[in-house]
């Protein structure tokens, strides 16, 4: 009788529950979807934020490129289909999936974002007082986006993600998942900043260096992929249970989260790279235009002055005060 009931109360349980999905397919990536209510609500504070410094933009007459309109839209658009579309839905069921999911909010969709260029229009708009601008100016925004420890924080992440337990718990919660997503796109806003923000003026020697971190980080993020790739017990034990069949097991799924970090560790860091080369040599550039301004300059005084150029030496002036 308890047998009978059991087996009635587990049948019922599966009734109500949905099926799980089935082999990825190409459709699945426009179809399937799963309402991530946190990553939409900043999806539309930000999108609300640029509408209102836009229409104060024009307002004003200041003026600003379309392309950069579209950027930012390409951007939030990016960041809805990442966290509520497919990957969003087939992140609990695969863990190369989730992986993939996490990649993308940390190091792809944040730069797509400020590519077009929200912090200098508020800026543009309201000035070094606007609230965006407060926020980016604060100690911790300011720390993270450092171009020297803001590159060297990926490998950390992923490093507690997989083996500090944050990843299980994000795995095995779908509320613990929103607030990873929503951290992983502020970090991965903190970190781009510096890569795109115009506005911001460096030093050509701090941006060699964040340079030069960069070509380090190109070799350290590869240590998390590759432990992951080789090891043979699973790393997030959630995934041992919900790893579909026709996945392969999850040994499999789980090799091939870490080839898949381990790619993208070198792909997704190259951006980062050429990204700094620009502006090294942008930065190099306006810095010896302002020398040679100065230079001019003090040439020009030089030349419109009538006393002798000994008397303001301090070797000479006493020796010709007589």
């Amino acid at each position: 009788m308890h047998a009978l009931s059991a087996s009635v109360l587990v049948s019922a349980a599966g009734a109500s529950s949905p099926a799980p999905p089935g082999p990825l397919r190409w459709s699945d990536l426009a179809t399937e979807w799963r309402p991530d209510p946190i990553a939409i609500t900043l999806v539309i504070a930000a999108a609300v934020g640029y509408v209102w410094y836009r229409v104060r933009a024009r307002r004003v007459g200041i003026g600003w490129a379309r392309r950069r309109d579209v950027t930012f839209t390409v951007g939030l658009l990016a960041a809805v289909w990442v966290c509520c579309g497919v990957a969003q839905v087939r992140a609990a069921q695969v863990e190369w999936i989730w992986m993939a999911q996490l990649l993308g909010l940390l190091l792809v969709v944040p730069l797509v974002v400020l590519a077009g260029q929200p912090v200098q229009l508020s800026r543009a708009v309201a000035g070094e007082a606007s609230p965006t601008n407060r926020i980016i100016d604060s100690r911790l925004v300011r720390t993270i986006s450092h171009p020297l420890v803001g590159p060297a924080l990926v490998p950390i992440v992923f490093l507690v993600l997989l083996f500090g337990g944050v990843g299980q718990s994000a795995a095995a919660s779908p509320v613990a998942g929103w607030v990873l997503h929503l951290a992983l796109l502020l970090l991965g806003a903190a970190i781009a900043l510096p890569l795109v923000d115009t506005g911001r003026i460096r030093t050509s020697l701090g941006v060699g260096l964040a340079l030069a971190v960069g070509f380090v980080e190109l070799i350290v993020d590869v240590f998390p992929g590759i432990v992951l790739r080789l090891l043979g017990h699973p790393v997030i034990g959630y995934f041992v249970a919900h790893t579909p069949v026709w996945e392969g097991g999850w040994l499999h799924a789980q090799q091939d989260a870490g080839g898949l970090l381990w790619m993208a560790a070198e792909v997704l860091d190259l951006p980062f790279v050429v990204l700094l080369m620009v502006r090294w040599s942008r930065v190099d550039a306006a810095e010896a235009a302002a020398v040679d301004a100065r230079l001019d300059a003090e040439e020009q005084d030089a030349s419109l002055s009538t006393r002798p150029w000994f008397l303001d030496d301090p070797q000479l002036r006493d020796r010709y005060q007589h």
